[in-house]
């Protein structure tokens, strides 16, 4: 795995660039992972086998992990080859899957649920004299998603104290806290549409809930470099996955649904829908776009 690691890390593209730091760390995750629970039996069949137990999109992380990792240790096409063929099943079942009507979706959380399951988890930690790190991050995630809907990078924010902590690279997503000021910036610089938006900077009200469980957790944290650890090992950063599966689990519990990122991204942008719908039909009568119609004949 070290070599694994080494050869990550100096792999180049076609274009010449070297694999952003997120996707070394997916690919290697993923690796670990199909060693230490599948193995070293890697032959097609038996790889699919293990895969089976996983979502299609899951599978086809796990299997392109598997494609870079011959690619790096210069596996020939032939080896490659099968595996290839799989990743192209897997694509082909993708796009084949039937698109669900959020109405018959049982899951589907709206927006007001997510608030609600966000507040039934303060409350409940209000009440205790002692959290777990499991459930103080939980809660943090929770009121940092429920104020900026953004995708899994959350999982990668790295933390540091302006004045005492060394300087940070700024190719990282991060939450950067002034102690003299008392104030939290976020600074979003990988993240998936970052070619069309740049760095995106956010500052944390001081009044906020958000802003006083930053500071109980960072303490709880130690202030270690990594904003999120896996709960079952402080060592280990969080992984966007596991990000992911860490909210279902407890949305499961809380709210008996099963919430991903994506849905809580969707309720939030559906929230207005009904003022959206208005808006739209207004702009339709008087022969203008929405955009037309929002900055010229909304004036009081």
């Amino acid at each position: 795995m070290d070599i694994f690691k080494q050869r990550l890390s100096e792999y180049k593209k076609l274009n010449g660039e070297p694999l952003s730091l997120k996707s070394q760390e997916l690919y290697f995750n993923n690796i670990r992972m199909i060693v230490e629970k599948h193995g070293l039996d890697w032959k097609i069949e038996s790889l699919k086998k293990y895969l089976i137990q996983f979502e299609v999109p899951t599978k086809l992380s796990y299997i392109n992990s598997v494609l870079n990792y011959m690619t790096v240790m210069n596996y020939s096409d032939s080896q490659m080859k099968p595996y290839k063929n799989y990743k192209s099943e897997l694509e082909t079942l993708k796009e084949q899957a039937p698109v669900i009507n959020p109405k018959k979706e049982k899951h589907l959380a709206e927006w007001n649920e997510i608030l609600e399951w966000r507040d039934k988890i303060s409350s409940h930690n209000d009440l205790k004299k002692k959290l777990t790190y499991s459930e103080l991050m939980t809660e943090v995630l929770l009121h940092l998603y429920t104020s900026f809907p953004r995708r899994n990078e959350i999982a990668d924010l790295k933390f540091r104290r302006e004045f005492t902590d060394p300087p940070l690279s700024e190719t990282f997503n991060r939450l950067i806290y002034n102690p003299t000021k008392n104030k939290y910036k976020l600074f979003f610089v990988d993240y998936k549409t970052a070619g069309n938006y740049g760095v995106q900077e956010y500052s944390i009200e001081q009044s906020s809930k958000l802003h006083s469980l930053l500071l109980n957790f960072t303490k709880m944290n130690k202030y270690k470099e990594n904003l999120f650890y896996q709960p079952r090992d402080q060592n280990e950063p969080l992984s966007r996955l596991n990000l992911s599966k860490l909210l279902q689990r407890s949305s499961k519990k809380w709210i008996q649904k099963s919430v991903s990122t994506d849905r809580i991204r969707k309720a939030y942008a559906g929230q207005n829908k009904e003022a959206i719908a208005q808006i739209e039909e207004t702009a339709g009568m008087l022969s203008h776009s929405v955009g037309v119609n929002i900055k010229h004949y909304n004036v009081q």
